[in-house]
């Protein structure tokens, strides 16, 4: 499950950065009790990675304060 919280993720297929608030959710169509997450750029399925939230930055996060 992915937590929304308004932050910056990248899109490991595509690269593409977006918010957290923009990932795409819908039910997964082998198990419907599953919910799955799309990129909002290219439609791939559960392939993010939390990217820096400076300005201009888009450096992949690789541990938290």
């Amino acid at each position: 499950m992915i937590h929304r919280q308004n932050q910056k993720t990248k899109c490991t297929e595509c690269h593409y950065v977006f918010s957290d608030l923009d990932i795409l959710i819908g039910k997964n169509p082998f198990n419907e009790s599953l919910t799955i997450y799309g990129c909002p750029n290219c439609k791939e399925i559960e392939q993010f990675i939390p990217v820096c939230d400076f300005i201009g930055c888009h450096e992949s996060v690789v541990s938290q304060w």
